[in-house]
C-alpha cells in the first residue's frame, strides 16, 4: 500500500506556503472532503462537527466530538495531533463545544484566518466572528479545490481500484439484464460483485463516502440502471423493469476505495435500433472520439465542451444539447473542474476527469462515461468496458 501519511505531509506542505503567502495565521476547514484530505479520517456523520485546523507553523489539528473518539483512536493513518470537545463518557476535551475548543485552540489575540467560504454555513461563520479575534477573513476554498483536482499517488491508486469495481458494477448489470433480470435484479447482484471484489481484493480500504449533519454513508459502492424514457432522470433507483427488444438502458455505477471514487457509465440496446437511436449512438461515439482526441495538458476545458457542441449541432441535435459533458472526479463524485462553456481552467498532469458527451431526450438518451487520467502527453482510461455500441441479445 502507497504510504498515505507522506503524501498528506506534501498537501500540508502545500498548504502552508499558501498561509505563508496570504500571511495566514491559521486555517480552519469544515469541508468533510477537506478534512479527509489533510487527515485521512471520515467520522461517516457529521451531527457533531469536525474540523481541522491548521496553524502556520504546519501543526495540523483534528478537532472531534468525543463521542468519536473510539472511532478515530482505531481508524489507521490518521494525519495529524487529535483533540475532543464536548461530553462523552470519558473522553477527555478541551472545550464543552466546538467554539470554546477553537477559542482554547485558537488562542485571543489577532489572527488572520482562512475558512472555506463555499462550505461554512452562515451561522457557523458568524459564530467564528463573534468569537474569535478576527483581524482579516480569507477565503480558502479556490485553493484548496486547485490543490485538489491535481492528484497524487495515492489518490491515484485508489481511483485505480474504484474504477475496477465501478466497471464490474455496469458489466454485471449488462450481463444479468441479458439473460432475463429485471433492471432492480441486475443491479441487485451487480451491488454484490462489487461488494465481494471490494471483500476479496480490497478490505484494508473503507469504502465510505461522506455524509451531512444528519445522515451518514457507509457503503457507497452505487449501480443503477435507467431504461427509455427514464434515462434522463440521470440518478435514480432502478425499478422492476425487464428490457425488451429496442429499449435504450443506461447502466451507471458509482465505486469508492479509501475515500476516492470513478464512475463508469454505458448505454445498451436490445437487439436493435430504429434509424433516430442508431444516428444518435453514432454521433455519440463520434463526439466522444474528437473529444479523446484533444485531450492532453494544457488543452483548456472549455475547448472539449465547445467541440463536443459542434458535432451535436451539425448532426440536428441543438435543441436538446447537455450542459457540460464531464467533470472532475475523485473525493467528490461530481467535483471541480466541470468541462462546459465558461471554464478557462487548464488540463494538468495528474487530473482525473470523467468524459461523458452525451444527448437526453424525452423519450431516451445515449451516453457512455469513462474516468480517465490526465497524463505527461495525453491520458489514460482508468475504466476499461467496451466503448462502441453495445447489444444485448435478450429474447
Amino acid at each position: 500500500m502507497i504510504e498515505v501519511i507522506k503524501c498528506i505531509e506534501k498537501r500540508i506542505e502545500k498548504l502552508m506556503y499558501f498561509m505563508k503567502e496570504k500571511n495566514l495565521d491559521f486555517i480552519i476547514i469544515s469541508n468533510p472532503e477537506n478534512i479527509f484530505y489533510y487527515t485521512n479520517f471520515n467520522p461517516i456523520i457529521y451531527s457533531n462537527p469536525p474540523f481541522v485546523i491548521i496553524k502556520k507553523t504546519g501543526e495540523c489539528i483534528l478537532l472531534l466530538h468525543s463521542i468519536r473518539k473510539f472511532h478515530a483512536e482505531g481508524s489507521k493513518n490518521i494525519f495529524g495531533k487529535i483533540l475532543f470537545y464536548g461530553f462523552w463518557g470519558e473522553t477527555q476535551s478541551i472545550g464543552k463545544t466546538f467554539q470554546e475548543a477553537l477559542i482554547k485552540i485558537v488562542g485571543i489575540t489577532k489572527i488572520k484566518l482562512g475558512i472555506e467560504m463555499e462550505n461554512l454555513n452562515l451561522k457557523l461563520f458568524l459564530e467564528l466572528k463573534e468569537k474569535l479575534n478576527i483581524e482579516n477573513i480569507f477565503d480558502v476554498t479556490g485553493f484548496i479545490k486547485q490543490q485538489r483536482i491535481i492528484k497524487d499517488i495515492y489518490e491515484i491508486d485508489c481511483i485505480r481500484k474504484a474504477a475496477e469495481l465501478s466497471d464490474l458494477g455496469v458489466k454485471t448489470v449488462i450481463k444479468y439484464l441479458e439473460i432475463g433480470y429485471s433492471e432492480l435484479e441486475a443491479c441487485t447482484e451487480a451491488h454484490y460483485q462489487m461488494r465481494k471484489r471490494w471483500q476479496e481484493k480490497y478490505s484494508d480500504y473503507e469504502v465510505s463516502g461522506f455524509g451531512t449533519k444528519e445522515n451518514g454513508q457507509i457503503d457507497s459502492l452505487n449501480v443503477w440502471c435507467m431504461s427509455n424514457e427514464r434515462i434522463i432522470y440521470g440518478c435514480d433507483c432502478p425499478i422492476n423493469y425487464k428490457v425488451k427488444k429496442g429499449d435504450l438502458i443506461l447502466p451507471m455505477a458509482w465505486a469508492r476505495i479509501g475515500g476516492y471514487a470513478a464512475e463508469t457509465e454505458r448505454t445498451i440496446f436490445v437487439k436493435e435500433l430504429t434509424e433516430e437511436k442508431s444516428k444518435l449512438f453514432e454521433t455519440v461515439l463520434a463526439t466522444r472520439d474528437k473529444i479523446f482526441s484533444m485531450i492532453k495538458p494544457n488543452i483548456i476545458v472549455e475547448n472539449l465542451y465547445i467541440e463536443a457542441i459542434k458535432i451535436f449541432i451539425e448532426k440536428g441535435f441543438e435543441k436538446v444539447l447537455p450542459g457540460r459533458i464531464g467533470h472532475g472526479i475523485g473525493l467528490s463524485t461530481h467535483g471541480f473542474p466541470s468541462i462546459t462553456l465558461g471554464n478557462k481552467e487548464i488540463l494538468k498532469e495528474n487530473m482525473v476527469l470523467t468524459i461523458e458527451p452525451g444527448i437526453m431526450m424525452k423519450d431516451y438518451g445515449i451516453r457512455h462515461s469513462d474516468t480517465i487520467l490526465i497524463t505527461k502527453d495525453g491520458f489514460e482510461f482508468l475504466t476499461n468496458l467496451e466503448r462502441g455500441k453495445i447489444k444485448i441479445n435478450k429474447e
